[in-house]
């Protein structure tokens, strides 16, 4: 199975022509609720949110890393900041 996922990947990657360098630089994320800080103040909630952009560069911009880690899931994350970051969602 896991062949079968590679090699369609493989195709769609070739298809779309890219390189896998381009693909290891690409990322999206979709975040179920993201919190817009604005002038240092956390301002609106906004929701389903999709964050698109260089792996890179999202990491070399983050510029705070908070202690709130809370586990609700197997899934968690404290909150991150990263700055110049543009961001779609309702």
């Amino acid at each position: 199975m896991n062949t079968e996922i590679g090699r369609r990947m493989r195709d769609a990657r070739i298809a779309h022509g890219y390189t896998l360098g381009q693909v290891a630089e690409m990322i999206t994320i979709s975040i179920p609720l993201l919190l817009r800080i604005e002038n240092g103040e956390l301002t609106h909630a906004v929701e389903e949110v999709t964050i698109a952009g260089n792996l890179a560069e999202m990491l070399k911009n983050i510029t705070a890393i908070g202690n709130d880690l809370v586990f609700r899931t197997s899934v968690a994350s404290p909150t991150i900041r990263i700055d110049g970051m543009t961001v779609a969602g309702e």
